[in-house]
């Protein structure tokens, strides 16, 4: 009776031990990423993609950029794709001169992309002056089927009627989509709606305050904590970034369009 017991349990610890990984679960080797050094892709070409931003789609990262001309205007908006965030592809100029009439003599920056899952589209949008000056201070839109496919341009705008420089958008994890620019007056960023609105969130009795414009903005979620990291317009040179953060009280984002 003990023998057959024995045999039995060992029976069972066999079967439990065959049902258990034999070594841990194997891991990618940590990469280096060196900043201050000039980008290349697969093919050895520079990369083309300042001032941009990066959305995962799959299991690739697409780093959306600015390319310019020699004279710096806009030449198009450049995308490169990678599974490692150091090896980048390129895969298209996805938004070109030719692309609108109003972008053959333009300035476009900061080019950033999210998911609009009601429309099923990708969106972008961007920071939009003529190719002379900065006194158009407009935002941008443009949409497409796919990640890397070209963009259909829909026009530029003042957002809410007020000026809209640097710019960057934030999406939530319940699909709430929200647009962050820089301007001179301090207000809460809008909230894009699919149905091609903007809407503001205000605070009872509180009027827009002057401030000098923040560049660079950058919003990401981190334990519940929305940070904002941004640094002084009005100095070009090295500078450290002011950071600020609240404690997530609801959920933002959708990827839309929001154009009025």
């Amino acid at each position: 009776m003990l023998r057959r017991a024995c045999l039995l349990l060992s029976a069972v610890l066999v079967g439990v031990l065959g049902l258990l990984p034999l070594s841990a679960p194997a891991q990618a080797a940590p990469l280096t990423v060196t900043n201050g050094t000039q980008f290349t892709d697969t093919t050895g070409a520079v990369v083309h993609a300042h001032g941009g931003g990066v959305i995962k789609v799959g299991s690739y990262y697409y780093w959306f950029g600015e390319n310019r001309n020699p004279d710096n205007s806009f030449k198009a908006v450049s995308a490169y794709r990678s599974t490692d965030l150091k090896t980048w592809e390129f895969r298209n100029n996805v938004l070109t001169q030719s692309s609108a009439a109003e972008l053959a003599s333009a300035n476009i920056e900061r080019p950033k992309v999210i998911y609009n899952s009601t429309t099923g589209k990708f969106v972008m949008w961007m920071h939009k002056e003529n190719s002379s000056d900065y006194s158009q201070a407009r935002a941008a839109v443009a949409v497409s089927d796919t990640v890397d496919g070209n963009y259909t341009y829909q026009g530029s705008f003042r957002p809410l009627g007020e000026m809209s420089r640097d710019d960057t958008l934030f999406k939530d994890d319940d699909g709430t989509a929200y647009f962050v620019s820089a301007g001179e007056q301090q207000r809460r960023p809008p909230r894009l709606q699919a149905d091609r609105r903007l809407h503001r969130h205000r605070q009872p009795g509180r009027q827009p305050v002057a401030r000098c414009l923040p560049r660079g903005a950058g919003v990401v979620q981190a334990q519940r904590r929305l940070l904002h990291a941004q640094f002084d317009h009005q100095r070009m040179e090295p500078q450290p970034a002011a950071l600020r953060h609240r404690l997530q009280h609801h959920r933002p984002l959708d990827g839309h369009d929001g154009r009025r």
